[in-house]
């Protein structure tokens, strides 16, 4: 049969979806009503207030309306009242609560941000011809924090809580966005910001191995890319339309790739090999875009966004398709202290000691520290990327330079202090190490691949190598990591200030 929505129906064209059989609108419409007879969207008390979660309310609120909005003909007339009802009293209500009292979920520029006000958005818009003030009061408010928020985290097409986030924050503007245009036309369509580099964002983040820069809090899951599916039916952009189909030649199928993707032969060409993403705060270098091509990543920006962890300067490395420095990622929040402040009492894998950077030797990174990234520089035989780590370090002056030159790949840090100090470089693996030349020397092996790390002839010391401590209860486990560690001290040097440099190159073999 072929279902179709009346009203103002969000994210399918044309408001029809086509299905072979009546079993699907009656479980969608089943699904909808359970959602609609629930006590609260955003908590468990037996009253609804403002004081509810809107992140929550505004997830099933954006689903809800989204599903009736899909099968409207499945509803009867009582049905759809109970439906429009539930919106308003569990999702309108409660966000115009927050917008009175500038509740931090409304207001916040984090993926928060986008989220909330998308979702209450959609809502709105499901109501609208029949409540039109109640719509009109939370399109009034939503709209402008929704696009002060995309302007804050995603206008680059990532998001400085890492790609986990970057994937939530795309999900919720294609439906939106795709919302407002399908059903109000291109005023509507210009009511949020395009985003037009979430599918560059998108292919640069992504090593060759497949997996993400997992900087911030992340697992290193693939972006299902929605925004940039959306953009591609918008815009023709080529490079949407083929990420969305490799990821339909895997297998990994949902709802919204089989909605807007559509068949592509080859990957665009004349992609660039470097490129850094401000507002994320990463950059990217890689020696080609064929499978066992050289990939650098190297984490800089805020830490300041909600889900972080300090890891300023923290960088991953792929070599003939092995990722062989990498980042733990997120942990479970359920861990204590896991959401609050952060510093050496946060769980362990937030801390500067679990990324792969330099650090004073158990002195964290401030977290209200700044880390600017450069553009690429782009020379005849190797290209480069500098990080400022002096607000990281609380240092005078404080670099980190990834340089990349044919297929190796070295770590460049110096820094001035005002006194002296003992320093920590570190690189976090799942390879197996193995050192040699007393220590000069690291070789780095996965699947019968190995990458040498070498120290610079001008940097001191020797590497050492250390187990991943145990997770704590309840964590995620940390069996089989590894670390290659090199401890450096600083020296005497003018005007007072002591200094310290590193040189580690990786090379493979």
């Amino acid at each position: 049969m072929e279902v179709a929505a009346d009203g103002k129906s969000p994210a399918v064209e044309g408001g029809r979806v086509a299905t072979s059989s009546a079993t699907y609108a009656r479980r969608i419409r089943d699904e909808v009503l359970t959602w609609t007879s629930m006590r609260s969207w955003g908590s468990t008390a037996p009253i609804v207030t403002g004081q509810d979660s809107l992140l929550e309310t505004a997830e099933v609120a954006s689903t809800v309306a989204l599903g009736y909005s899909l099968v409207p003909d499945a509803f009867s007339r009582a049905q759809r009242s109970t439906v429009r009802a539930a919106l308003v009293s569990k999702a309108l209500a409660p966000a115009c609560w927050g917008y009175t009292n500038r509740s931090w979920m409304v207001e916040s520029t984090s993926n928060w941000g986008v989220v909330v006000n998308a979702g209450m958005t959609m809502a709105a818009m499901v109501v609208a011809d029949q409540n039109d003030a109640a719509a009109g009061a939370v399109f009034a408010q939503a709209l402008p924090r929704l696009r002060r928020a995309v302007a804050t985290t995603a206008s680059d097409g990532g998001s400085p809580e890492g790609p986990n986030y970057t994937w939530l924050v795309h999900r919720y503007l294609a439906l939106v966005s795709s919302s407002l245009l399908l059903s109000y036309g291109d005023a509507g369509g210009r009511q949020v910001p395009r985003v037009p580099a979430a599918a560059q964002h998108i292919l640069d983040v992504t090593g060759p191995s497949g997996e993400t820069f997992d900087y911030a809090d992340a697992d290193g899951a693939y972006i299902r890319p929605y925004l940039a599916l959306w953009n591609a039916r918008q815009g023709g952009d080529p490079l949407g339309d083929w990420l969305g189909q490799r990821l339909l030649d895997q297998r990994k199928v949902d709802g919204l790739l089989l909605l807007w993707a559509r068949p592509e032969t080859s990957k665009p060409t004349c992609q660039p090999l470097a490129r850094t993403y401000e507002s994320a705060g990463v950059a990217m270098l890689r020696s080609s875009w064929e499978e066992d091509a050289t990939w650098v990543a190297v984490r800089g920006g805020s830490q300041v966004a909600g889900h972080r962890h300090l890891d300023l300067g923290t960088f991953v490395l792929e070599m003939d398709g092995r990722r062989f420095v990498d980042e733990y990622g997120q942990d479970e929040y359920s861990l204590p202290g896991y959401t609050g402040p952060l510093g050496s009492s946060s769980p362990w894998r937030l801390t500067t000691e679990a990324h792969s950077t330099l650090m004073r030797r158990s002195v964290q990174q401030p977290p209200t520290a700044l880390a600017p990234l450069s553009s690429p520089t782009l020379g005849p035989s190797s290209r480069h990327i500098t990080v400022d780590m002096r607000q990281a370090l609380q240092a005078r002056e404080a670099s980190r330079q990834i340089v990349l030159a044919g297929e190796q790949v070295t770590t460049v840090d110096r820094v001035r202090l005002s006194s002296p100090a003992e320093l920590r470089w570190s690189a976090h693996t799942r390879a197996s190490v193995k050192l040699a030349r007393e220590g000069r020397s690291a070789l780095l092996t996965i699947d019968g691949r190995t990458v040498e790390a070498r120290l610079g002839s001008s940097t001191p010391g020797a590497f050492r190598v250390v187990d991943a401590p145990a997770a704590p209860r309840g964590g995620r486990s940390n069996q089989g990591w590894r670390t290659l560690i090199l401890d450096v001290g600083t020296r005497p040097a003018r005007a007072g200030t002591h200094t310290a440099a590193t040189v580690v190159t990786f090379v493979p073999r």
